[in-house]
């Protein structure tokens, strides 16, 4: 789990070094004279930066599915135990097919969880991060002004997802 919450910030630095490389093109398309000489070396920079995020992500996926995959076993055994424990009784009011399906259902959903859903949180607050600390290093004066308007954002964000939670919960109505 250590190695792929590092391989999630280094994807996560990806994006924001892919931005700046942007930037290093532009600028460099625009006041060098020998086009050549300035793609080459940038078309290296991209090249280099290109394959660590892929081996990086990768890594970050490989990691986190095997930790979800290794989670999910040990909550099929600790399943198991506590089954094993229940009086004889408990099965003849219980079910079987349906406990068997909802707690293999619930065990995909835990090791999803845990296998993708991690590695792209910790990948997404890298990103947040280093795409901060390079705008303070690139335009601090910016930055500070989307920083006001950032809880202004997020409260718009948040009544997005209400709303679109909302039409989900109708529309489940509907079909139901």
């Amino acid at each position: 789990m250590v190695v792929g919450s590092i391989c999630s910030a280094v994807m996560g630095v990806a994006m924001p070094a892919f931005a700046i490389l942007m930037g290093d093109i532009i600028n460099e398309f625009g006041n060098s004279s020998s086009i050549e000489d300035a793609s080459r070396t940038l078309l290296f920079r991209f090249i280099y930066i290109g394959l660590g995020a892929f081996a990086a992500g990768w890594l970050m996926f490989m990691c986190w599915m095997i930790a979800g995959e290794r989670q999910s076993i040990a909550c099929r055994k600790e399943y198991l135990r506590s089954l094993l424990k229940q009086e004889i009784g408990w099965f003849d009011i219980i079910n079987q097919s349906e406990l068997a399906t909802s707690f293999a259902t619930d065990c995909f959903a835990f090791k999803g969880a845990i296998g993708e859903k991690v590695s792209s949180v910790l990948m997404s607050i890298s990103m947040f991060i280093a795409g901060f600390v390079i705008a303070f290093i690139y335009g601090w004066l910016l930055t500070l002004v989307v920083m006001a308007s950032l809880p202004v954002i997020a409260f718009g964000g948040i009544l997005f997802s209400q709303a679109i939670g909302r039409q989900s919960e109708e529309q489940e109505k509907d079909y139901a």
